[in-house]
């Protein structure tokens, strides 16, 4: 455990391409406790070491220069250079998903080598090295009539056993506008509003940066139950997801730590574009500064906004959103009669249970979907 709670993790997240690297964990650092709180600075300079450690590099290349092999249980690229080949790299499962993207589309000239492609390395159920060997062998032909259209490689270190090692984390197009997570905490430390809040959650792994900063300017002991103003940000530097901002509501609700939360007015940028990054972020909180809290606004209209049946309005309404589970259905309701919920018969009551279950969960995605859901119902409050 590194300095404030910190810690940086290898645990490989479970997913079904076993040939390729894993997603894994990196910065997990939450806090209840004003006093222990990182500075927005300390984030900005955790992540210029991991950076640094890393050695990021990026190389234009066209499609048909690029050859896979298959050694040991594990997919490695390299690049045709000349009459010979580079090195070959191990790729993450974010660039095979991007460069099998890229070549094995409805448009490929050849259907069958696609569906040997397809049905050796997508289902890898068959997953066997002859028949593994089969589809790289498809897929080196897709490669080769791919054409000369360029992609770009991102590659970086990454801890391998015992050494250090290069590897493929990333396949984009030349239009991606790469942003990393130092340069965006670095546009935040630039608005003078912000650069001193407190920092209640850092969390990274290979794909996504998500930060959560206190907008209200507190210090000491946090109340129960007050809502305090924040704002969430991410970012992901692999193309697995765009880069943003939220206008947000925490609030702790038991003296054990548990907390709630739900975020409103989301500003989302796809990495493209001629705009700097840095001046699209800068923006955002600008903005969120000057309108002031809609989420808090929006919060106290919810709390003597009237509702028949709460329960049934939650299940109806989190029955139709794609990600929540039924057993997710069951812990908000146990959550709406919770002490620390609102008053039960109104929409904040609902807002209350969906954000309060929603800390519980152990998956970061999961809570994602229970804190957006709890967004969207409270947009009926105008």
């Amino acid at each position: 455990m590194s300095p404030q709670g910190t810690q940086l993790t290898n645990v490989a997240t479970p997913i079904n391409l076993p040939f390729v690297l894993p997603n894994r964990g990196g910065f997990d650092y939450s806090t209840k406790d004003l006093s222990k709180a990182l500075e927005l600075e300390s984030v900005r300079d955790r992540l210029v070491r991991q950076q640094k450690a890393m050695n990021p590099d990026t190389r234009t290349v066209d499609l048909n220069r690029l050859n896979l092999v298959y050694d040991n249980g594990t997919i490695f690229l390299r690049r045709r250079v000349g009459e010979k080949f580079s090195t070959p790299v191990p790729l993450h499962v974010n660039a095979w998903r991007q460069l099998y993207n890229f070549v094995v589309t409805p448009t490929t000239s050849t259907q069958s080598s696609r569906s040997l492609v397809e049905f050796f390395l997508r289902d890898t159920t068959f997953a066997d090295a002859s028949a593994r060997k089969l589809g790289i062998m498809n897929m080196n032909f897709l490669l080769q009539n791919a054409g000369d259209k360029p992609i770009v490689l991102h590659v970086a270190n990454r801890r391998m056993g015992e050494s250090v090692a290069r590897y493929v984390r990333a396949i984009t197009s030349t239009s991606y506008v790469q942003l990393s997570n130092a340069a965006y905490v670095t546009s935040l430390l630039d608005v003078p509003e912000i650069a001193n809040r407190k920092v209640v959650m850092f969390k990274t792994d290979d794909k996504k940066l998500y930060l959560r900063a206190f907008l209200d300017n507190t210090e000491g002991e946090i109340v129960l139950n007050k809502p305090y103003r924040t704002f969430d940000g991410w970012n992901g530097e692999t193309g697995h997801c765009s880069y943003g901002g939220a206008d947000g509501l925490w609030r702790l609700v038991c003296s054990n730590g548990m907390t709630a939360h739900n975020s409103n007015d989301r500003y989302t940028f796809r990495h493209v574009g001629s705009t700097p990054p840095g001046q699209k972020i800068r923006g955002i909180l600008n903005n969120i500064l000057e309108r002031g809290s809609i989420v808090q606004k929006r919060y106290e209209k919810a709390l003597t906004h009237e509702i028949d049946d709460a329960f049934e309005e939650m299940e109806n309404f989190l029955s139709g959103i794609q990600g929540v589970a039924k057993k997710s259905i069951e812990g908000v309701r146990k959550a709406m009669l919770d002490d620390t919920s609102s008053q039960y018969g109104t929409l904040a009551n609902i807002v209350d249970g969906i954000t309060l279950h929603a800390q519980s969960m152990n998956s970061v995605e999961g809570r994602e979907i229970l804190e957006r859901s709890a967004d969207k119902i409270l947009l009926r409050v105008r």
